[in-house]
């Protein structure tokens, strides 16, 4: 939609994680931040206070609300998509028992990320309003509308680079 992502894909690749300061200033330089969530928690940053960590997304979607931006939320509708079981929080539990590596940890682990998803889904219906999708085209589809909906109301954004929203 005539749009420059800025995506952690996008960061030096030097084999360490950017820091949590880095992740939270990309999300106050952007204009919008786009959250994307299915089954999966995500990283939990170590450079957080301790009181209940949360994933880099969270963190990241908090940071963009508290800076004025606009969030746009896409969630995975989990009673009506097919989702592979290796990408689901719970499939590392899966692949610990095949391995013969299952531990009581891994398992409370993996149960306290689901309740922290369950918690940031939550948090995430009370900040703004998730849009569900359940399919690649689905989600293609509604991130391109809301991207088109967002520039066509902000096009002081694009006129001052001689870009019109719609082009």
């Amino acid at each position: 939609v005539g749009l420059f992502p800025r995506m952690m894909d996008y960061f030096t690749a030097d084999g360490r994680r950017p820091t949590l300061q880095s992740c939270q200033q990309e999300a106050a330089d952007s204009h919008v931040v786009i959250a994307i969530v299915a089954h999966r928690y995500g990283w939990i940053p170590d450079d957080q206070p301790p009181d209940e960590p949360r994933s880099i997304t969270w963190l990241e979607c908090e940071r963009a609300l508290a800076t004025g931006k606009e969030l746009l939320a896409f969630v995975l509708d989990g009673k009506n998509a097919a989702w592979p079981a290796e990408s689901r929080e719970e499939h590392a539990i899966a692949k610990a028992v095949t391995e013969g590596r299952a531990t009581p940890e891994l398992l409370a682990d993996v149960q306290q990320n689901v309740a922290r998803l369950g918690q940031f889904k939550e948090w995430l219906g009370r900040q703004v309003r998730p849009l569900l999708f359940s399919s690649k085209e689905d989600f293609q589809r509604q991130v391109s509308e809301a991207l088109n909906d967002w520039r066509h109301r902000h096009p002081q954004l694009f006129t001052a680079t001689g870009v019109e929203p719609g082009q």
